[in-house]
């Protein structure tokens, strides 16, 4: 019963942006999607081209559409001398959560520099 009270919890937020982590590397894919439910299924297409395991590494929710986005924007502005796409390449797990979280608490416009 609460395993499904968490993720009721999860699908009533506008979106979710999401760290998958991808086993025995420090690589990480950034993104944005609407509900748990659509990043389950975001999880089992990536997984479908990757010989590696991947895991959820981390969640977030907001309320307001746009915000996750700005926060996906800015991890991947942070973090731009490492990634390969949405990939953030060879990071430590509690450095990308730790950012995002700071970011995500001072909601600043995140611009390049």
């Amino acid at each position: 019963m609460e395993a499904y009270q968490v993720i009721k919890a999860h699908q009533a937020s506008a979106r979710i942006m999401y760290l998958i982590q991808e086993s025995a590397t420090s690589n990480f894919k950034v993104g944005v999607t609407k509900d748990m439910h659509s990043l389950g299924r975001r999880l089992t297409n990536l997984q479908a081209g990757n010989p590696r395991e991947l895991s959820i590494a981390h969640t977030w929710e907001f309320e307001a559409d746009g915000e996750a986005y700005k926060l996906e924007q800015g991890m991947l502005l942070y973090f731009s001398d490492d990634t390969s796409g949405e990939w953030i390449m060879n990071s430590e797990g509690w450095h990308l959560i730790a950012t995002a979280n700071i970011l995500k608490g001072i909601k600043m416009e995140y611009t390049a520099l």
